[in-house]
């Protein structure tokens, strides 16, 4: 029972936020689909919504504006496909409850 009053209030003091997310490839080609990892701080209660944006949205063909992580688990994973002709770089920002996280991904060029 202190247990999971303890739980309980953890939860109400450090509400659910992602803490990091990743690209599955490192240096994804011009047309590629990029699978992309979301971990949260700890593990959701209920569907929880987490906001996905890139500073640079002319580079994709798809990306979702929101992943949903499943009651229970702590990370999912969301795809984001590159137009054939994207090149340089782009940053991917999730948030949640006021907090948010990003990375930097570098679009690799065929060797010409």
């Amino acid at each position: 029972m202190i247990l999971a009053l303890t739980l309980t209030a953890f939860a109400a003091l450090c509400p659910v936020h992602p803490e990091w997310i990743a690209p599955g490839t490192s240096a994804p080609g011009p047309g590629s689909t990029i699978t992309f990892l979301v971990a949260l701080n700890q593990p959701a209660s209920g569907a929880q919504a987490v906001a996905i944006s890139v500073d640079n949205p002319s580079l994709f063909t798809s990306i979702p504006s929101t992943v949903y992580v499943p009651n229970g688990q702590s990370s999912a994973t969301f795809q984001a496909t590159l137009t054939s002709t994207a090149s340089g770089g782009f940053t991917v920002l999730a948030s949640a409850n006021g907090q948010a996280v990003d990375c930097d991904v570098y679009i690799s060029q065929p060797p010409k």
